[in-house]
Parts: structure tokens; sequence; C-alpha cells
């Protein structure tokens, strides 16, 4: 079956997605069994399906968050599962394996969302404490602001007093020199 090939950059474009990307993805698939056919100088060629198993993994990657790694596994587990069900595999023993593979994949990514589930319930604890702390924060200001505008108030009282005095002070000293040259 002759099938048409694209090469990485065209595929990288039709995924809206790096070269880099592109390279890393393909790696953690092929660290996962997964094969990709080769052209001249051992670079690869892809063909409709791999174009396939690449959706998959930007699905994952991007919309649900899932590591390159996990997702790698994932989808080599779909995959393997859809030949299956074509009728490629025809061992038990390969059966057996993805169907265990799936029950992994199923595991990691139950395991994956209560790990998500616990991290959203941590980051809410952290918001409301920082909301208690910054609530504290407010409060020992406004207490601090009060005290030191009590305090100004002092300060501008007593030197208002001592004025006051010192001016009086002045009269009666003026006083007792007037009476005392007739003035």
């Amino acid at each position: 079956m002759n099938e048409p090939a694209y090469w990485a950059k065209e595929v990288a474009d039709a995924l809206q997605i790096s070269d880099s990307t592109l390279r890393k993805w393909c790696l953690a698939l092929e660290k996962n069994g997964y094969q990709f056919t080769r052209g001249t100088n051992n670079s690869r060629a892809f063909v409709e399906r791999d174009i396939i198993v690449l959706r998959r993994m930007k699905e994952l990657i991007q919309n649900r968050g899932v590591t390159v790694e996990h997702a790698a596994s994932a989808v080599i587990s779909s995959v393997e599962a859809d030949t299956r069900t074509t009728g490629v595999h025809e061992t038990n023993e390969v059966a057996v394996r993805n169907d265990h593979d799936v029950v992994i994949s199923v595991e990691l990514l139950k395991q994956l969302l209560e790990r998500q589930e616990r991290l959203e319930a941590l980051n809410q604890e952290l918001l409301r404490r920082l909301d208690e702390q910054q609530k504290y924060i407010n409060e020992r200001l406004e207490r601090r602001d009060r005290r030191l505008m009590e305090a100004l108030r002092q300060v501008q009282e007593t030197q208002r007093l001592m004025a006051a005095s010192q001016e009086e002070t002045k009269k009666q000293k003026r006083g007792l020199i007037a009476r005392f040259f007739g003035k």
C-alpha cells in the first residue's frame, strides 16, 4: 500500500506546533515502542496514522494538561487497542498485554485526576490562608495607624500647650518689667 508521507515541517505546521516539540513528542512515542516510517538519512516520514497519533498527543498535552511521557503512554495504549480491535493483533498474549496497558493508563489517568483535585484543594486552602493573613496584616496596620495618629495629636497638643505656656511666661515677664519701669 503506497500511502502519502509527510515530512516533519509539514506535520508541525499542520499541528501548529514547533519542530522541536514534534521531535520531543516523537522521541517519547518511540521510547514507548511506537515506530515511525524512516526516509532517507533516517529522517521520519509521517503517514496519516502517525498524524492521528500526534493529534491525540496534542489533545492530551495541551487540553488536558498531561505530561508528554504520560500522553505518549496513553496514546500508545489506545493505538494498540485500536489495532487490536481491527484484527492486526492475533494472539491472546498480545491482547492481554494491551488490556493490561489500558488498565494501567486508566489508573494513571485516575491518579493524575486525584492529584489535580488534591492540588486544587491545596490551592484553595492556600488562598484562604492568604486572605486571612492579609486581613490580619490590614487590621494590624489600621491599629498602628490609629496609634500613630493619636501620638501625633498628643505631640501637637503638647506643642500647642508649650507654646501657650511660653507666651504666658513672656506676658508675665513683660508685665513684671513694665511694672518695674512703669510702662
